[in-house]
């Protein structure tokens, strides 16, 4: 799976715009009815994070509680030398400013531990 750079990005909002602009028909449809559908709800949870540029989308919607669940964290919160830093740190401020309750879980999702309500 080919990384997006996000490197050029200070804030969440300019990772999601890098993020759209390399989105092409295929991810513009499935992007966009992602965000269509978190937008009608109040909380959210993403199987799979990975890099986290899904999970940005969910977060644009501004929905009250995001909840991100992946077995391997690494790109999300580092990044790669072909992504840039990771985008765990932008992430918590969009939250933050804009009041949304994030958690990311570092635990496979048929685990129970990651059972949320």
């Amino acid at each position: 799976m080919k990384h997006t750079n996000y490197s050029e990005a200070e804030t969440l909002e300019q990772a999601h715009q890098i993020n759209e602009s390399s989105w092409g028909v295929n991810n513009s449809k499935r992007y966009n009815d992602l965000m269509y559908y978190a937008s009608q709800c109040d909380s959210v949870m993403e199987l799979g994070v990975h890099q986290g540029s899904s999970l940005a989308a969910i977060l644009m919607t501004k929905p009250r509680k995001v909840i991100g669940v992946d077995i391997n964290l690494n790109l999300w919160k580092n990044g790669s030398e072909t992504a840039g830093p990771g985008l765990q740190q932008r992430a918590e401020r969009f939250a933050e400013e804009n009041h949304i309750e994030l958690e990311v879980l570092g635990c496979s999702s048929i685990n129970p531990i990651c059972k949320r309500q």
